[in-house]
């Protein structure tokens, strides 16, 4: 999953509307729409970025319907405190890793969207396995300021779970892929955690 707000686009006029008035709002409208598509099947979520939040409540709506998911994998998601992440980050990240992406102003504000929702969302501790793939480096990142101010590679290292551990009962797996928070999500560093990931897929 990516970092965007569920928004329907009306065909007659091109606009888009946001059912969802908040992260919960979001999270039920998610689960509902896979749910509706793998119907028992279980289905393995990930979600980069501000994605793995997202992906981690959908899967407790989703177990909440029948399924039994017991892990979530995050790349390079954040736990982020209530009110501390910034649109304009979001909107400055968006457009520098979609640049070139037709309808540039549509994902923006999807991303805008689903940023405004997250701020006001309050998490809760409970039971699902956190596997975090974690980018090598800090890098450039626009969400960095939302985390700290003065968030260093150094501290990047020390915060190893990246304050995930927070939201788990259980131990938060860390495994470190090449790259920044954008080109981790590149193809070569991306193998490089494909059999982890799989192995993931099969165990949950």
């Amino acid at each position: 999953m990516l970092g965007m707000a569920y928004a329907p686009v009306d065909p007659g006029t091109s606009q888009a509307s946001y059912p969802a008035q908040t992260f919960d709002e979001l999270s039920d409208l998610y689960a509902e729409k896979i749910f509706d598509h793998t119907g028992p099947v279980r289905p393995v979520i990930l979600g980069h970025s501000l994605g793995g939040t997202l992906s981690r409540e959908v899967i407790m709506r989703l177990n909440r319907r029948g399924h039994q998911i017991k892990d979530v994998v995050m790349l390079d998601t954040w736990k982020v405190a209530k009110r501390a992440l910034k649109t304009s980050d979001v909107t400055d990240f968006i457009q520098e890793t979609f640049k070139g992406v037709p309808n540039i102003d549509a994902v923006v504000q999807r991303a805008q969207r689903l940023s405004d929702l997250i701020r006001e969302h309050d998490y809760t501790k409970n039971g699902l396995r956190i596997h975090l793939f974690k980018a090598q480096i800090l890098g450039m990142s626009a969400l960095k300021n939302s985390v700290r101010s003065d968030l260093s590679e150094e501290m990047v290292r020390a915060m190893r779970s990246n304050g995930l551990q927070q939201l788990s009962s259980h131990k938060v797996q860390v495994h470190i892929v090449p790259g920044n928070h954008e080109t981790m999500m590149a193809e070569e560093n991306l193998l490089t955690v494909r059999d982890a990931i799989l192995r993931i897929a099969k165990s949950t």
